[in-house]
C-alpha cells in the first residue's frame, strides 16, 4: 500500500493508487511510489524523532511549518525535487495516518510515534472508544497487570482501536501475543487523559493496571472472531 504511486484528482483531490478510488479517473501524476516512501520516512524521522538535527522549528504540540520541513527535506540530496505539495500529498494519502495536516495554518505533524516530548492536549479526546486493545509479550503481561502501561522506547503508549490492528502491531514483536483490553471509558471517566491519534491509534501518557484486563492470545481470538 505504501508504494503505491500518488495521483491528483480534479474533483477528489490526493489518492494512492493508478486511479482515483471515488471516480475512476485518472488524475494527473505527484509522484512514484518509490518516491512517496522515501519521502515520508525523512519526514517521519523529522516529526517523530530529531526536528533539530533537519533545522526545524517545532511548537510544543509537535507542529512545524510545512514549508520549513520541504525546505529542510530538499537538502537531501535525492529529495532536492520536494515541494510543500509533495508533502502534503504524502500527509493526506497515507494509509496508517501518521500524520495531521493543518491546511489553514501551513503546519504538519507526525501523528503518533514520537521518541520526543510533545503536548498531547490539542489531540482530539478518545470519548468514542469503550475499549482499546494493547499487544503484549508472555514476559511483559504481569508487569503491565502490576504496574500498569508506561512508555518504554516512545515517549507515549500506543493503544489500538480494533482487535485487528493490535494482533497485527503486537506479530511484529512476537508471533502470538497476549491482547490486553484497557476500559478506556472508565479510564477517562476517571481523569486519565487518553487522545485520539488516528482512526487505528490513540496515545496517552499511561495507563493505570486497574483498567487493564487480559483478554487472550491472539490465535484464540482469531478462531473466535473468524
Amino acid at each position: 500500500m505504501d508504494l503505491e504511486p500518488i495521483g491528483v484528482c480534479p474533483y477528489h483531490g490526493f489518492y494512492r493508487g493508478e486511479r482515483c478510488p471515488k471516480c475512476k479517473r485518472v488524475g494527473m501524476h505527484i509522484m512514484n511510489g518509490e518516491e512517496a516512501d522515501m519521502l515520508s520516512r525523512r519526514m517521519t524521522a523529522a516529526l517523530r524523532h530529531s526536528p533539530e538535527k533537519f533545522g526545524l522549528s517545532m511548537d510544543k504540540h509537535g507542529w512545524v511549518k510545512i514549508s520549513e520541513l520541504a525546505s529542510a527535506l530538499r537538502r537531501i540530496r535525492k529529495l532536492k525535487w520536494v515541494k510543500p505539495t509533495h508533502i502534503i500529498a504524502v500527509a493526506l494519502t497515507d494509509p496508517k495516518g501518521r500524520y495531521h495536516v493543518n491546511p489553514d495554518k501551513g503546519l504538519i505533524r507526525a501523528s503518533y510515534g514520537h521518541t520526543i516530548e510533545i503536548d498531547i492536549s490539542d489531540y482530539p479526546d478518545a470519548s468514542e472508544y469503550k475499549y482499546l486493545y494493547y499487544p503484549a509479550t508472555e514476559e511483559e503481561v504481569d508487569i503491565i497487570l502490576i504496574s500498569g502501561l508506561k512508555p518504554s522506547e516512545r515517549s507515549l503508549i500506543h493503544l489500538s482501536t480494533t482487535l485487528e490492528q493490535a494482533i497485527s502491531a503486537g506479530r511484529v514483536h512476537t508471533e502470538d501475543p497476549i491482547i490486553l483490553t484497557i476500559d478506556a471509558k472508565s479510564a477517562m471517566n476517571d481523569g486519565v487523559v487518553i487522545k485520539k491519534a488516528s482512526p487505528y491509534l490513540c496515545i496517552a501518557k499511561e495507563i493505570p493496571s486497574r483498567y487493564i484486563n487480559i483478554l487472550g492470545k491472539a490465535s484464540e481470538i482469531e478462531r473466535v472472531i473468524q
